[in-house]
């Protein structure tokens, strides 16, 4: 069994029995089983995206200047929380995922500045206030959310019927 199948039954094993001590500390369980997995994914896909906008900024100086970078990256983080979402990560881990872009973003410049340091760019192109990553936050947070609560919506897929 994978994880994700391993965490589901858990969670189906406890709203099927009557004793609700035993229901609450099976679903705890099975909540610890898979938050790790879902944190260091979107974490992995943020951190990603981190490197990607400074990598951009080597080969494209004059983004560095651009007025919608920030613009930019809000969306691009939307895009990459429904599609997260989309895939089964919870609201919270993507959100918590979030917070890899910036340090990402920073280690790259680092990397940059010592492999090319004429040409490297000095910043990810946006001041590395709390408040910037507290909006990415913010914004992966309700894109998966969103994601979630339309994949609630859809009607479920009948399987075709062998003839």
């Amino acid at each position: 069994m994978r994880p994700d199948e391993w965490q589901k039954a858990m969670e189906h094993e406890a709203a099927s029995v009557e004793d609700q001590g035993w229901a609450r500390e099976t679903r705890r369980a099975a909540w610890l089983l898979g938050w790790p997995r879902a944190v260091g994914v979107s974490a992995a896909v943020f951190a990603a995206l981190g490197c990607g906008q400074v990598t951009g900024l080597l080969l494209w100086p004059q983004a560095q200047a651009w007025p919608h970078l920030w613009t930019a990256t809000m969306l691009a983080v939307g895009a990459l929380s429904l599609v997260l979402g989309r895939c089964g990560v919870r609201d919270w881990a993507v959100a918590l995922g979030t917070a890899a872009f910036l340090p990402a973003a920073w280690m790259t410049v680092l990397t940059l500045q010592a492999l090319w340091p004429t040409q490297a760019p000095m910043t990810p192109g946006f001041s590395d206030d709390s408040f910037r990553i507290a909006v990415l936050m913010v914004i992966a947070w309700n894109g998966a959310g969103l994601a979630h609560r339309l994949s609630d919506l859809r009607p479920p897929r009948r399987k075709r019927q062998a003839t």
